[in-house]
């Protein structure tokens, strides 16, 4: 499904990969206006799952897009 709803802001989510397929969602960042700080932030999430491989392993960190109308 598409969304026609503008963009407003973005947030990191990380997610792991449960047994049967699906995801469970484990953590959500704040609320970004711009795509680089969600980048930024992104890529801090991924500096820390690389000190700590066991804790994140299949763990998957993405920018989500939020959308909304004012």
């Amino acid at each position: 499904m598409t969304s026609t709803a503008p963009i407003i802001g973005y947030i990191v989510v990380s997610k792991l990969a449960r047994g049967d397929g699906g995801f469970d969602y484990i953590d959500v960042s704040p609320f970004y206006v711009d795509r680089k700080r969600a980048k930024t932030n992104l890529d801090g999430w991924l500096d820390m799952a690389k000190e700590h491989p066991a804790r994140y392993r299949d763990t998957e960190f993405i920018i989500a897009e939020v959308r909304g109308n004012a």
